[in-house]
């Protein structure tokens, strides 16, 4: 898969992708020149995650701003 593919896929589908190559490394099946692969794209999808966990968290704390500001 692609990197440009990860804008396109959920939060759900990333962790699910992510918990796929941590079971194939997991059982002991995966050749060496595919570990470097699996692990290079665990490590493009945690930063994807990461980012997006990022954005919600400033989007949530801007919202609450907001709304402590906002006169009720």
């Amino acid at each position: 898969m692609v990197n440009e593919d990860l804008s396109k896929m959920t939060y759900e589908e990333l962790k699910a992708e992510l918990q796929s190559i941590l079971e194939s490394l997991s059982s002991g099946q995966v050749s060496i020149d595919n570990v470097t692969e699996l692990v290079r794209r665990s490590r493009v999808i945690v930063t994807e995650c990461q980012q997006r966990l990022k954005s919600t968290r400033e989007q949530i704390d801007a919202m609450i701003a907001e709304v402590q500001s906002s006169d009720f």
